[in-house]
This record gives structure tokens, sequence and C-alpha cells, in this order.
């Protein structure tokens, strides 16, 4: 059984589900703590497999709490959005290019390139949707709203947003924006 996201329009449902999110980052966060206390407490070593994972849920929690202050902020810079993104789902190291070219009608394009797995076509259209995540983000945090956010600001300053993307091959997020 799919879960469906949460009804957008209603406050309590977005602050539950991201209290769902956070809550199931903190439950194991908990017991991998309450396991190296013990451990100490024993004069045993804590194994560095616990530490990592404590500190990656951490790193989650942190990425849960960054998406549930973007929605409270209208005016989020939809560029480092993508640029956040994109050092998300990019292999460490590899570069991420920002190209700014004219686009028709007087516009300029802002594109973000990242290294990253691709999209699949069937997902593009949908990642721009609320609470809609790809299947990249599979095992990262995140509550499916940042790029949601970005269409709602392009789209209230005339502007649009884009993906080109094949699967293996990266991503290239693009924003157009009235001169």
């Amino acid at each position: 059984m799919t879960e469906s996201p949460p009804d957008a329009s209603d406050p309590s449902a977005v602050f539950g589900a991201a209290a769902h999110e956070i809550k199931n980052a903190l439950g194991p966060l908990a017991m991998t703590l309450q396991l190296a206390e013990r451990q100490l407490l024993a004069g045993q070593p804590i194994a560095p497999a616990d530490l990592a994972f404590a500190r990656a849920q951490v790193r989650r929690l942190s990425r849960l709490v960054e998406d549930l202050m973007d929605l409270t902020r209208a005016d989020l810079d939809l560029l480092l959005n993508l640029l956040e993104n994109a050092a998300r789902y990019s292999p460490e190291g590899a570069p991420i290019t920002v190209t700014v070219a004219p686009s028709g009608a007087g516009a300029v394009r802002v594109t973000v390139r990242d290294r990253g797995p691709g999209i699949a076509a069937a997902e593009q259209a949908r990642i721009f949707q609320r609470f809609v995540r790809g299947a990249a983000s599979e095992g990262k945090g995140g509550l499916g709203i940042g790029l949601y956010l970005c269409r709602s600001i392009m789209e209230r300053h005339g502007g649009a947003i884009g993906v080109d993307s094949t699967v293996g091959g990266g991503a290239a997020f693009w924003i157009d924006l009235p001169r």
C-alpha cells in the first residue's frame, strides 16, 4: 500500500508529515546513542559504524529542519536550492556547473548541471509537485518541497523552471528569469 502525500493546503498535515519524518530519524539515533553510552560505562569501545550512523542521522535531521525552515520562508533563494540539490545528489568531488545565457523573449536562463544519477523522464514533471521526491532521493532526508517552492517562486515572478536529464547522465535544472 502506497502512502499518499499530505494535503499541502492543510498546515497540520504538512507539519504532521514533518514530525513523522523527524520521529523516524530520532528513534534509531536515540537507540544508537543509548548503546554507545552503555558501552562507554562498561569500558567497552564504541564501534565506529555506530558513530557514523549517528552522524548520518544528525545530518538527516538537519536536512529535515532546513526543509521546514524553507517552508516558512516564502522568498527562498531559488538558485540556492538548486545548488544544494546538485551537491546532495552528485558524487563527492564531482563538478557542478552553473551557466547564465540569454533565453527567448528577453529572459535569462540560469542552468545548474550536476553529475548525479539523473532523473527518469516519467519523474521529471512530478518532482516539481509538493511532497514528491524522485527515486534518487531514496535514503536521503527531505520532505519533497524544495523544487515545489522553486516552481512557486518562479511562477510568482513570471519565470519558469524545468529539468533536462537522463538516468545515469546527471541533471540540468534551469530557471528562466524575466528581465
